[in-house]
């Protein structure tokens, strides 16, 4: 746990690092990063920690850079999350056919072995047991798709991380964020595709291009419900109420209702999609909006 700690703290610290050299020097500041990422490979012997390093150390020069040359949040996160998502992904399926080292199995083992050493009843356990499979068999074709909702979260802290690190410390003045995110145009095309063929190919006949229409659209979805939180949010800066009321409505939902969260976040979804047609912040004008 200690050594969990000493390497999140570690991540922190190069992302911060990274991003001042980037912001400070520009393109220069690859080059210690690309060393970082190399010797991390060759020196660590462990996969999942040299990948935690490289990557803190990529999204800190990676957001730093975006800083420095005043590059929307759009190209930043999308960029960086299909980018994480991608080698998170290839990680897990590369131990998977390779080296026989199945994750969600190592994972279940464990939630297995606690429900057991628990104190409860061999009724409690039993009902523990079923929800255990009902959730092992509700993520099991959607691992890609949790990859990449993972990368997303990753990359949005860190560029949180430095932003703050930047505007406090060096007075650093950045473009508007969330409130001017939207993806391009073709991006509702990988959500058709995705869910057209989910509809259209029998999963159990087709599985490769059943898990892959699957994740490419629920990955989609997953960036337009961002598109719908930076609507949002556009709306609460242009009537000067409280930029926290966004989180604070999620956190509101996470902890009183799990069982209307997820219709929720499909609504939300839904609503960015909207966007596309409806351009609620009128971002296709010539001129910006003011907020």
């Amino acid at each position: 746990m200690v050594s969990y700690f000493i390497i999140v703290a570690l991540a922190l610290l190069f992302v911060l690092f990274f991003a001042f050299t980037a912001w400070r020097w520009g393109a220069v500041a690859a080059v210690p990063a690309a060393i970082l990422v190399l010797l991390s490979f060759f020196l660590n012997r462990s996969l999942d920690e040299a990948l935690f390093i490289s990557i803190a150390a990529l999204l800190g020069f990676f957001s730093g850079f975006v800083v420095r040359k005043n590059i929307s949040l759009t190209v930043y996160l999308v960029s960086a999350t299909l980018f994480m998502g991608a080698v998170f992904t290839g990680q897990h399926y590369m131990l998977k056919k390779f080296y026989n080292i199945d994750r969600m199995q190592e994972s279940r083992i464990i939630m297995e072995n606690l429900i057991k050493d628990a104190p409860l009843t061999e009724e409690q356990r039993r009902v523990q047991i079923e929800k255990l499979n009902l959730g092992q068999e509700f993520i099991k074709n959607k691992m890609p798709f949790l990859f990449f909702m993972e990368a997303l979260i990753f990359s949005a802290l860190a560029f949180l991380a430095v932003k703050i690190f930047l505007v406090r410390f060096h007075k650093v003045k950045t473009e508007k964020g969330l409130e001017l995110f939207r993806l391009s145009d073709y991006f509702i095309f990988a959500l058709i595709a995705g869910l057209g063929t989910v509809l259209l190919v029998d999963g159990q006949e087709y599985p490769l291009i059943y898990l892959i229409a699957l994740n490419m659209g629920l990955i989609t979805a997953l960036l337009y419900l961002v598109q719908a939180m930076g609507v949002i949010k556009f709306f609460l800066m242009k009537r000067n109420m409280p930029r926290y009321l966004l989180p604070v409505m999620f956190l509101f939902l996470l902890l009183t209702s799990l069982q209307i969260l997820p219709f929720f976040l499909i609504i939300l979804a839904g609503f960015g999609t909207l966007d596309l047609w409806a351009d609620f912040r009128k971002l296709n004008t010539v001129e910006k909006p003011e907020i």
